[in-house]
């Protein structure tokens, strides 16, 4: 182990000291505030809400993962104007780089999961369609009723392409136009009160397209002038399943609302996320079809999903029980999301008894476009691939600045900084902080690390993995063989030989199995990925 910088200097009598080891809702000022402790043992969330101005030292048993972790965590020391130290053990091998590059790679997604993601995101309407049949009927002079769009809905619905299995409907008569078809009246509805659209969205046949704010800047991937300023689409309300979509793409939940928040914050402002909610409704009638039926009079989200479940060919006429996306329900029949939901709630209390209603799946909810086209898919998923790409270059730009500044000023062993400090180096640290973040203000980060890669570390690196390559790939074959009931993609065998856990393939089960398990955590990540990606397609 080599230090940084080491230097101790004892404050107060002979006492005895004792040591107090933080940990979550523990209330340091007991001892350490109080004086009954000199030393106290933190995670690297030290400092958080910590009010004690006389903290003399500071130890980092390991190497922070930026620059900007490190300023925060030695900011507690010294604050009361007199001098303080700040200690840290460094790996001269690297180990500590290599550890803290598996968090950067356990956060990042490939170019597929994004584009999956993009598809849920912004799965097709008919909002397009339907606005063209309106203005080619205005054209004619003549009025657009309800058995016209309906037809236009039925011929959507044939068209498998532009239908996925969870496409939303739109339009403001869809459901008149589905109780007809279904032949449910609807004169006697009265608990329910729709969304006044006109209010929500102008009146125009085509919305204005969000645009960025004066002074924002441009984005480097997915921006342009190029976009489209006006849209027939006024957004739809959706949902996405949280668990569902981290086990099928095998991405966490903070991952996922990363993405979102991307989507989000893009000049064009894609979506706009809102509170997560339940989005699976369950309703049973205990006293059978007949009830079922009969709720249709008194509540329209019910009758609607029993119109949609009859157009889909299904026959309603012997359930008892639905299972629904209520979200997707609710902006079909533009409706709140809350209203609906309310409504469906007070059938249990309003009906004599003998109907289940339940919520569940929790999932994120959001508005979002849903006439892209195919070009302007493949653009959001450039721009969220990018983002990925640069914010994963962008930490390890950090960690490997950081590792190198540290090194460059560390004693290769404590007992030549124990008996006097050398301020040179205390110095020279300092003044490498000041560049980094001079830096930091000036330059594209991920960029600066693309210009770095190309040093005579990265070099030697390279040409290790060329020596080991061979062993690696031989691995692969047989972590594939002993494994090949189960499927995996290059990202998840790569994350394996790195020991990175995911939802699909957690720490727990696969750690278990040493031989590959964090086994060439020294090598280019991208690189072990590369190589896993092409033993997948020869073993298959």
């Amino acid at each position: 182990m080599r230090r940084v910088v080491l230097q101790w200097e004892e404050q107060g009598g002979s006492g005895k000291s004792s040591v107090a080891v933080g940990r979550a809702g523990w209330q340091w000022e007991e001892q350490c505030g109080s004086g009954k402790s000199r030393v106290a043992v933190w995670v690297v969330a030290f400092g958080m809400g910590l009010d004690k101005s006389d903290v003399r030292g500071i130890v980092h048993y390991n190497m922070p993962k930026s620059f900007e972790s490190y300023v925060q965590e030695i900011g507690r020391a010294g604050r009361d104007g007199v001098p303080a130290h700040c200690h840290l053990f460094l790996d001269p091998e690297g180990g500590d780089l290599h550890e803290l590059r598996r968090h950067i790679y356990a956060d990042t997604v490939d170019h597929y999961t994004v584009k999956k993601i993009v598809q849920k995101v912004f799965p097709p309407c008919k909002c397009r369609q339907i606005h063209q049949k309106q203005q080619d009927l205005a054209r004619t002079q003549e009025e657009v009723d309800d058995s016209e769009m309906m037809e236009l809905m039925d011929t959507c619905d044939e068209n498998p392409v532009e239908t996925p299995e969870h496409t939303t409907e739109t339009g403001q008569n869809t459901p008149v136009q589905q109780l007809e078809q279904a032949k449910v009246p609807t004169e006697d509805v009265s608990p329910f009160q729709p969304l006044d659209r006109e209010q929500e969205h102008p009146p125009e046949s085509s919305v204005p397209f969000p645009q960025r704010g004066e002074g924002e800047e441009e984005e480097q991937t997915g921006g342009g002038e190029d976009w489209p300023t006006t849209r027939v689409c006024h957004t739809h309300e959706r949902a996405i399943s949280m668990q569902d979509t981290v086990e099928g793409l095998d991405i966490t939940e903070e991952g996922l609302e990363t993405l979102l928040c991307y989507l989000e914050l893009h000049p064009q402002q894609w979506v706009e996320l809102l509170h997560p909610t339940l989005s699976t409704c369950k309703m049973v009638c205990y006293n059978g079809p007949h009830q079922l039926r009969k709720l249709t009079k008194i509540c329209p989200p019910v009758a609607v999903v029993l119109a949609r479940k009859r157009l889909a060919g299904e026959r309603v006429e012997t359930c008892d029980s639905v299972d629904f996306d209520v979200v997707e329900v609710a902006d079909t029949m533009g409706w709140q999301l809350g209203l609906v939901k309310r409504g469906l709630r007070q059938l249990q209390w309003a009906t004599n008894r003998g109907v289940l209603v339940e919520f569940s799946n929790l999932s994120f909810y959001f508005r979002s476009y849903g006439d892209l086209t195919p070009d302007e898919m493949d653009r959001v998923c450039e721009f969220l691939h990018g983002r990925v790409v640069a914010q994963e270059r962008t930490k390890l730009y950090q960690l490997k600045a950081c590792f190198k500044a540290f090194r460059s000023v560390a004693y290769k062993s404590c007992s030549f900084c124990t008996d006097k400090l050398d301020e040179s180096r205390s110095l020279k640290l300092k003044g490498l902080l000041g560049d980094y973040f001079d830096k930091r203000r000036e330059l594209d980060l991920s960029r600066k690390f693309q210009e770095e890669k190309d040093d005579e570390e990265e070099v030697l690196l390279k040409c290790k993995m060329k020596d080991f390559e061979g062993q690696i790939r031989a691995d692969i074959q047989s972590f594939l063989g002993n494994r090949s009931d189960e499927k995996f993609s290059g990202r998840a065998v790569a994350r394996i030989f790195f020991g990175i856990g995911s939802p699909c393939y957690p720490a727990q089960t696969f750690g278990r199995d040493k031989r590959y398990w964090r086994k060439y955590i020294q090598f280019d990540f991208n690189e072990i990925m590369r190589i896993a990606i092409q033993e997948i397609i020869r073993f298959k």
